[in-house]
């Protein structure tokens, strides 16, 4: 054995073009395989932090915990980490020009809640002191309200209560003009010391009526909001987690806030209702970071895109096998006579085949580790070219961050293309005798028919192009692997170029980017207030965009069966519960775009109606989900609406006056 062993270093080493052929090939196959895979897990652990850094490092939030329920909390064996942001209270800002944010929401929290909530500072230093504090941008762009760093600020901190009852508002509700108050007021003084980006959804929500401004506190105060992280092998039960801290039955949270639970009935909800508020506190779960974090069951899109990387893995190992194997099956040619005069002194087929794959396993350990090399060098390179090339298009940065996961299946399917690789050629090195590798007849057959070369083959490839039309016949085994080589390879490339293709698209179906660099929200309580000169007044944007939004309800509403079985089912009633209809009204130049790009003519400026909903239903005990089509009208139909005028003084405090909502969008 230890002579074959010196014969395989021997044949590498005097054979160095063709082992070069070799390494190159395992080299670029795990370079491709590790490439891949570290693309892959790169993309997931940027969306994991894009969301961290959106909106916190946590994966559901308990609002309204005092001191005793935080201590439970923290003794939660589920639970990894919990840090707080305290409601200090609210503060009028007199100054502010938008009417529906009118306050500065004063919170708090300790170096810790800073870190972890991924508060983004842009100007000065986070808050180090009680009597320091940090304010939002955008409450320069939004309420027209400019402070700097180093200005002093006092402010009159208070709740916010209902006048009639006195009881407390939600932090994300919204603001309710004569309805509300402040009270237990308090003046407090503060110093800015910076200015961060406005905080995540769970912080300041998008209803929320005051402006976050951020102090320091080394303790928690009051009630206060606690976020926790679930250890990772509990995310795949978080409705238990949370059901369990909450006090309300597991099946039920399941049922209303699962996915594979089913729907709840009406006394199911009911009751659920009724546990949710008996319990101490109210939650709210981070379900992005849950998804793009739990390892099973995979989110939707990570599936898909985890599924067309397999698919291609699969390719490219196929692909190399055809292309190492062509590269030992020569070299196995050219052994023969040595092969068979190892079987005439005594070695047996087992150490023959053995050799083989010792020749195949010491290329592997010279050519796979810098095949990794290679492949995480190209993924750094791709990921930095494309936040170099889309960051214009992207909504967020791409990381390079290699995984361990990554790295070893790069270097276990290396390993299998090298052993099917080569297991050919060390069976068919198995199988040769000394006679017949003096004799060498497998290599070339010389048949008694006579073969003739079309004329063809002559009159475009010469003598050159006969004789090797000639070798082909004669022995088409020893010319196949280079013949299905080619074929894979051109196959390969098609198949390469179409998943890559339709992984654009499903990847851009669920994050696709808007075509517009900035989009405004415009609010009038009079439409002649309404002035399109003013838009176009602005200069440095190349196209404009201009749409009008209305809840709108149906007149004389005609549901199809299977969607009105759905409300039925859905209320547990007879009756149809009238639906809503969102009416867009949009500028001629972005109508006309739309029906170029939804593919619909001739409508001649008439509504278009989008009569498709996404609904989940039950099916006997089966939970199905999809989009169902609404109403029965058909094109050329007239649809009567209207909407509720005498609701909107609660909203807007003017009654009789619905409110128009513009929207203009912009692209640089």
């Amino acid at each position: 054995m230890n002579l074959i062993n010196k014969l395989v270093h021997k044949n590498l080493k005097l054979n160095k073009k063709r082992t070069v052929v070799s390494m190159i090939g395992i080299l670029l196959s795990v370079a491709l395989l590790t490439a891949l895979f570290t693309l892959v897990t790169s993309f997931r652990e940027s969306l994991i932090s894009y969301e961290i850094n959106k909106n916190g490092d946590f994966h559901v939030c308990f609002e309204g915990v005092t001191d005793k329920e935080l201590k439970d909390l923290k003794n939660n064996r589920s639970l990894e980490s919990i840090y707080t942001i305290s409601d200090i209270g609210y503060a009028y800002l007199k100054d502010s020009q938008n009417p529906d944010k009118v306050y500065a929401h004063v919170i708090a929290t300790d170096k810790y809640g800073m870190d972890k909530a991924k508060f983004n500072l842009l100007e000065g230093r986070m808050p180090e002191k009680e009597n320091e504090i940090v304010i939002p941008r955008h409450l320069k762009q939004n309420a027209r309200i400019e402070y700097k760093v180093g200005d002093t600020i006092t402010l009159g901190v208070g709740r916010r209560v209902l006048k009639e009852t006195g009881e407390a508002l939600h932090r994300g509700s919204e603001y309710s003009y004569d309805m509300e108050e402040l009270r237990d007021i308090k003046e407090e003084t503060y110093t800015i010391v910076g200015i961060i980006e406005r905080p995540g959804y769970y912080v300041e929500e998008y209803s929320c009526p005051g402006f976050s401004f951020l102090t320091y506190s080394s303790e928690p105060t009051g009630d206060f909001t606690a976020y926790a992280r679930v250890i990772s092998k509990k995310l795949n039960q978080m409705n238990a987690v949370v059901s369990g801290i909450l006090g309300v039955d597991k099946e039920l949270f399941e049922k209303v806030n699962g996915d594979d639970g089913g729907l709840p009935t009406n006394e199911e909800y009911n009751e659920y209702i009724r546990q949710i508020s008996e319990a101490d506190f109210t939650f709210e779960m981070n379900s992005w970071l849950i998804s793009y974090e739990k390892l099973w069951p995979v989110d939707p899109s990570f599936r898909v895109l985890f599924v067309i990387a397999a698919i291609v893995a699969v390719i490219i190992v196929i692909t190399s096998v055809y292309c190492i194997k062509n590269s030992f099956y020569i070299s196995i040619t050219e052994k023969i006579r040595q092969y068979g005069m190892l079987s005439s002194i005594g070695a047996t087929k087992k150490q023959l085949r053995k050799s083989v794959h010792k020749e195949a396993a010491v290329m592997g350990i010279i050519s796979v580790p810098i095949g990794l090399g290679c492949g995480l060098f190209a993924a750094f390179v791709l990921t930095k070219l494309s936040n170099y090339l889309l960051m214009a298009n992207m909504n967020m940065t791409l990381f390079f961050r290699p995984t361990w996961l990554a790295i070893l299946i790069s270097v276990a399917l290396g390993a299998v293309t090298i052993y099917f690789s080569a297991v050919g050629s060390a069976m068919r090195a198995g199988r040769v005798t000394p006679l017949e590798a003096i004799r060498n007849q497998n290599e070339i057959a010389i048949k008694s028919k006579k073969i003739r070369a079309p004329k063809y083959v002559k009159k475009i490839w010469g003598i050159g192009g006969v004789i090797s039309y000639k070798n082909i016949k004669r022995n088409r085994k020893k010319y196949r692997t280079t013949v299905v080589s080619i074929v894979i390879c051109t196959v390969t490339f098609i198949l390469i170029s179409y998943f890559m293709s339709m992984a654009f698209e499903l990847v851009g179906a669920a994050y696709a980017s808007d075509k517009f660099n900035l989009s405004l929200s415009l609010y009038f309580h009079d439409e002649d207030q309404f002035d399109r000169a003013d838009i176009d007044a602005i200069d440095k944007y190349s196209e404009c965009s201009i749409t009008r939004a209305n809840n709108m309800y149906v007149d004389n509403y005609s549901y199809t069966d299977r969607y009105e079985q759905y409300m039925e089912d859905l209320y547990d009633d007879d009756t149809v519960v009238e639906q809503g209809m969102l009416v867009i009204v949009m500028d001629d130049a972005s109508f006309e775009d739309y029906e170029k790009e939804s593919g619909i003519a001739g409508s001649d400026g008439k509504a278009i109606l989008v009569n498709e909903v996404y609904c989940e239903w039950m099916e006997g005990d089966e939970q199905r989900k999809g989009n169902l089509e609404t109403f029965r009208y058909k094109a050329g139909d007239t649809v009567d609406l209207f909407r509720y005028v005498d609701d909107v003084e609660a909203v807007s405090g003017e009654p009789g006056l619905d409110k128009e909502n513009y929207r203009v969008f912009y692209k640089a």
